[in-house]
């Protein structure tokens, strides 16, 4: 039960709440949650094919040639293609960089 501050009487039950700092936060947060649906709506991303693109073979037209990556690590050398994401490791041997073996897999 509530109690008036400052008296010492059990009837006096009068408590008044501040509710404006509550209406105030309630508004803020409905506020924040139409913003996140309507952006959630709009920044999907359409995956839906078009024309004939699940029965086409991928990739016949408009491709990217594949990337090659190279990066010269302090005990390694990686090698790969960009687009697949694979890499091959190629160590470092105690003569140094094995440069051959880097030549063959960048012309395979």
């Amino acid at each position: 039960m509530g109690a008036a501050p400052g008296t010492e009487s059990k009837g006096s039950v009068n408590v008044e709440l501040n509710i404006v700092p509550f209406i105030d936060l309630m508004s803020c947060l409905t506020a924040f949650l139409l913003v996140t649906a309507v952006w959630v709506n709009i920044s999907q991303l359409d995956v839906r094919p078009q024309d004939n693109a699940r029965d086409a073979p991928p990739c016949m037209e408009n491709c990217d040639d594949p990337k090659l990556s190279l990066l010269i690590d302090g005990d390694s050398v990686w090698i790969g293609v960009s687009r697949v994401n694979e890499f091959e490791q190629i160590p470092k041997t105690a003569s140094g960089y094995d440069w051959d073996k880097v030549r063959e897999r960048l012309r395979a």
